[in-house]
């Protein structure tokens, strides 16, 4: 699918050399002077700093990690999407009810958690990130999976334990061929034939396998 244009960022007075943020207290990176420090923030100053970060973007381009996790977020801008080097992406107990479709720009992404949410959907650019190996989207309130997520072929790790409403599971799951664990506990999964999803996570891939359109039997 086509993602949304970015618009163009005002020129920067100030280049940044950090390489990693953390908002569960704040980690630095200096790649130029090789020395590394944290600093223990408050927890309304982390949310404070990571709207700071959201509005004024360019300084934290060359991020590769960002966590903020448990920074009582309810939403994250399209900003979002111009931090293109990322490679791990936290956003794990927020209040976050979307996300921007524009997080499929960020194709560097090797891990994405954003587990204890409030989501009821993905979107669709999530097929973007072909480099994701781990995805933790469990504890929200899922009722589906975009199609889009068989295109993940580099996928290892699914958790989307503890969905209360997901009910079914994409065919295109099948296709990601790397797959080696999937947490599905606590959904209800109710279109899939029960013993099935009572013989695990790996019988409802070969049975996705099987009756999906894929010819992967």
């Amino acid at each position: 699918m086509s993602l949304p244009k970015l618009s163009k960022d005002k020129e920067a007075t100030a280049a940044s050399s950090s390489s990693q943020v953390t908002f569960a207290g704040i980690k630095s990176v200096n790649k130029k002077e090789g020395r590394s420090g944290r600093i223990r923030a408050e927890v309304k100053e982390k949310k404070k700093i990571l709207i700071t970060m959201l509005r004024d973007i360019h300084p934290f381009k060359s991020l590769t990690s960002r966590i903020a996790a448990n920074a009582k977020q309810t939403r994250i801008p399209p900003s979002l999407g111009q931090l293109r080097k990322l490679r791990h992406l936290d956003l794990e107990e927020n209040k976050l009810d979307s996300l921007p479709q524009e997080i499929g720009y960020l194709r560097e992404l090797t891990r994405l958690i954003i587990a204890s949410n409030q989501l009821t959907q993905l979107p669709r650019s999530i097929g973007s990130l072909t480099n994701l190996t781990h995805l933790n989207v469990g504890e929200n309130n899922l009722t589906l999976l975009p199609e889009d997520i068989g295109q993940l072929e580099k996928l290892e790790q699914l958790y989307v334990n503890d969905n209360p409403n997901l009910d079914v599971l994409p065919y295109e799951l099948a296709l990601c061929t790397n797959l080696q664990i999937m947490s599905i506990e606590n959904c209800p999964l109710r279109s899939l034939p029960q013993e099935i999803v009572a013989g695990g996570p790996s019988l409802v891939i070969q049975f996705l396998k099987v009756q999906g359109p894929f010819n992967l039997n």
